[in-house]
């Protein structure tokens, strides 16, 4: 058959197989819907099973170029026949070899993943879903994802390990589903073994796929559920029947049932029919109402769910309220350029830092070509375009999670155009045609080589300051946990930070101790997970600060201030940080000479405790505590207790109001303990509350823990520690 040839035998058994597809690359053609119409013009009068169309019969003989026919006026157009609306299925020689392949993918990405899963708790999204999965909390509200509980209460029942581990265990169940179902997917694309084998590797160390394949969470399993609607549509491409659509239509009804953001594939499955609307002889308002019925099947156990909840509430707008996003509804479409384009952009780039980026930009080009499953492209086009842009403008820390699918597309634009780079390779010269395929190997493999190292390593580059000091420079949690090395790195098989904090703090605080925290540390883990399912300290009390503002999520700023003024002389009270979003609590106790110090439960953690000023040590100053950052007089301070070697260090105590002139200076000690540096002495005047100092002394400082010391009228009366790397 010509390569310009756009029609294919009906019987696969009639042409004759090559022991290798033969490899061409098609002409570009941007809409599917009219490659029908642009035929070669068909005889008057009956046609046997071999059509015109297929061009002369002889194998030698280059089938006619397409010709653009002028409609005639009053004649009805012909439909075209279904063989233009298909693709090419798998042979006999590639089920053997996709068989081999499906067997090595499988045990593959679930070593990787089990090998690489954490062992402990993570942060506080994974002890809210260990608690709704242990208690198997089934309901309708936004944040309830039903399918992953159910299988999550199921592993919570095995017999071995950390409770988190048997939990996590489900990510990895998941993910290796997933990406198993990824090869299966580039297997029909590039119909290779061994490149479809490297593609799903590729895939496999993406991280948002893998992140959430080693640790606890629901969003594996919407890659599950996305990976299998593809690979149906990607079948029906290649049947006669629409068996494989209406699955795709099932998967889009189940896939809301775990997570309500999977209603893009209902879209998709729409724009879909419309796309292979002249494949079967029903209209398209027959194959939509059939499509419904089916999609109905995968969505109804949501249904039954939503509805026994309206029933049993005894105000049931607010459960469908809640059900459609409730108070995060408030949090979308914040169009906010600043939040939109850089962290969208700096996302994409943490998934894809790899030659991948250019096989995904071959594959959009090719979208919507018929023999690189052109409809389906469409369908994943659909998909991408409406979870990215609502994503986009909703503002998390964890967006990479909800943007999963959309990654996702871009993987699957990415395995097209190494199909694209392996024919162009093949086409060219014979001289270069070896040399061009290696190096298209050598591509493909750097995909699968780099993001492990590149995820190793974000942590270490967000410290400095960069462009990936936005996202990952753990200044936030640098007391409690390194947050940057839990985002960036997807392997999690040594992360037992949280876990560690959690013990340190409750073996070092004092009895009937209360804690406060907000929603974003340590929070859920200590009160969801150790103190429910391990008994750990139930004598202290743990209250979270409400940072959403969403009703009945945790104190307001007035209501713990009130509670800390009526108890912090009855009871030791702690707050886990003094930044966002403690500041303004901070400075209302202030006021009531309520101040917070540190509290060290280790050389590099520690809490703050609130305490009334006047029980702190008598001095000339009676500090309070004593920061480090930057920017302290530019009226933008950002904490910092982690420095680079030649990185000016700025150092600021607060203090009670003085009431006469003090005399202060600031001793920089280094790793060895001895004096690094000693600021000039300099006076501080009555009526001030704090004061600061700049450490830029132009060395090279070894890395280490350093400690500042604030020395007043020649006493030392406050001290603190931070790290140069």
């Amino acid at each position: 058959m010509s390569a310009k040839s756009k029609s294919r035998p009906t019987n696969s058994a009639d042409a004759e197989e090559p022991s290798e597809p033969e490899v061409r690359r098609p002409r570009r053609k941007k809409k599917v819907a009219r490659k029908a119409s642009k035929a070669a013009p068909r005889e008057s009068g009956p046609k046997d099973d071999e059509s015109s169309e297929e061009g002369p019969s002889s194998d030698d003989a280059p089938a006619p170029k397409p010709t653009k026919r002028r409609k005639k006026k009053g004649k009805k157009k012909k439909a075209p026949e279904p063989e233009e609306y298909r693709v090419d299925p798998l042979t006999d020689e590639h089920q053997r070899d996709f068989r081999l392949g499906l067997a090595i993918a499988a045990v593959g990405v679930t070593a990787l993943y089990y090998f690489t899963a954490c062992r402990w708790i993570g942060l506080g999204d994974t002890a809210i879903v260990i608690d709704e999965m242990v208690d198997l909390k089934v309901n309708s509200h936004v944040n309830n994802h039903t399918i992953a509980i159910l299988f999550g209460w199921l592993f919570s029942k095995l017999p071995f390990g950390e409770l988190a581990f048997r939990i996590n265990l489900m990510s990895v169940f998941f993910g290796s589903i997933a990406a198993t179902l990824v090869y299966v997917i580039a297997f029909r694309i590039l119909k290779r073994l061994v490149p479809a084998l490297v593609a799903t590797a590729a895939v496999a160390v993406m991280h948002s796929l893998w992140w959430h394949s080693t640790i606890v969470e629901n969003y594996a399993f919407n890659a599950v559920c996305l990976m299998g609607w593809i690979i149906c549509l990607m079948k029906d491409e290649e049947s006669p029947h629409s068996k494989y659509y209406y699955g795709a239509c099932v998967i889009a009804g189940v896939a809301i049932v775990n997570h309500v953001q999977m209603a893009t594939l209902s879209v998709g499955v729409f724009i879909y029919a419309i796309l292979q609307r002249k494949k079967q002889d029903y209209g398209l308002i027959s194959r939509w109402i059939k499509m419904g019925l089916w999609f109905l099947v995968g969505f109804l156990p949501y249904l039954v769910v939503l509805v026994k909840d309206m029933m049993a509430s005894p105000d049931a707008t607010k459960v469908l309220y809640w059900a459609t996003g409730g108070d995060f509804q408030s949090r979308m479409f914040d169009f906010e350029p600043a939040k939109v384009f850089r962290p969208l952009l700096v996302e994409f780039l943490v998934q894809f830092p790899s030659p991948m980026l250019l096989f995904i930009a071959l594959g959009i080009y090719y979208v919507g070509e018929t023999s690189y499953y052109g409809r389906t492209s469409i369908a994943v086009t659909v998909v991408f375009l409406i979870n990215t842009g609502f994503f986009a403008l909703f503002h998390t820390w964890d967006k990479f999670a909800f943007l999963l699918p959309s990654f996702l597309a871009f993987a699957y634009w990415g395995i097209v155009g190494m199909r694209f780079a392996y024919e162009w390779a093949a086409e060219r010269k014979e001289e270069l045609r070896e040399r061009l395929t290696y190096g298209v190997h050598a591509l493909v493999g750097l995909c699968v080589i780099v993001p492990p190292w590149f995820y190793a390593s974000l942590a270490k580059w967000g410290l400095d300051e960069g462009f990936w000091h936005s996202r990952f420079n753990n200044n936030y949690t640098v007391n409690t946990h390194n947050c940057a090395t839990y985002i960036a790195n997807p392997n999690k098989a040594g992360w037992d930070e949280v876990d560690q904090f959690s013990h340190l703090l409750f073996e070092k605080l004092p009895e009937r101790a209360v804690f406060m925290d907000d929603d974003s540390r340590v929070y859920y883990p200590l009160k969801n997970y150790f103190q429910k399912y391990y008994g750990l300290r139930k004598d202290m009390t743990i209250l979270l600060m409400n940072t959403w503002g969403f009703s009945g999520w945790g104190m307001t700023e007035d209501q713990f201030v009130s509670y800390v003024r009526a108890n912090v002389r009855a009871r030791p009270i702690f707050l886990v940080a003094i930044e966002h979003p403690f500041q303004g609590t901070i400075d209302k106790l202030r006021q009531f000479d309520i101040v917070p110090r540190r509290f060290d439960l280790s050389d590099d953690r520690w809490v703050y405790q609130l305490v009334p000023e006047d029980t702190l040590p008598a001095g000339a100053l009676v500090v309070s505590d004593m920061i480090t950052g930057r920017g302290f007089d530019q009226g933008v301070p950002v904490l910092k207790w982690a420095f680079g070697p030649h990185e000016v260090i700025a150092a600021k105590a607060r203090f009670k109001k003085n009431t006469k002139p003090v005399t202060v200076e600031f001793v920089w000690r280094g790793p060895d303990g001895k004096e690094h540096f000693r600021s000039e002495p300099f006076v501080v005047e009555p009526d001030n509350t704090d004061v600061f100092s700049y450490l830029d002394d132009g060395k090279n400082r070894p890395p280490g823990r350093y400690e500042v010391a604030l020395v007043a009228d020649g006493k030392e009366v406050y001290s603190t520690h931070f790290t140069v790397r």
